[in-house]
């Protein structure tokens, strides 16, 4: 397995947005993976929301289901803000999105396509 890709979601991220799209190649397998790195928000005040999403080619935006890969536990986002490392999957998919619906400070999401 190696890196195929690397985008940037969301970029100093402070208001609820839709992230940048990663493109995914028809040329991943069922064990590609797309690695999201939350960076971690500060203060008494700090908070989001943020939902992991995949779309196909004959389809919408749907949420998708990632393990964090710090905890093991699986959800469609995150409330944390703590520094997370989330792993989705890539298979079926045409592209990849951080969707922060609420924020309240400062964060980055960055992701990783490993095929």
């Amino acid at each position: 397995m190696s890196v195929f890709s690397k985008i940037e979601f969301l970029s100093s991220a402070s208001f609820a947005t839709s992230g940048s799209e990663m493109s995914i190649p028809g040329i991943v397998d069922n064990l590609s993976k797309v690695y999201v790195s939350l960076s971690p928000m500060s203060g008494s005040s700090a908070s989001r929301v943020v939902v992991f999403e995949g779309k196909t080619d004959i389809g919408g935006y749907v949420t998708l289901l990632g393990t964090n890969m710090t905890t093991g536990t699986t959800g469609s986002g995150t409330v944390s803000i703590a520094e997370q490392l989330w792993s989705l999957p890539a298979a079926g998919l045409s592209k990849v999105r951080c969707n922060a619906t609420t924020v309240s400070g400062s964060f980055t999401a960055k992701g990783k396509l490993v095929i």
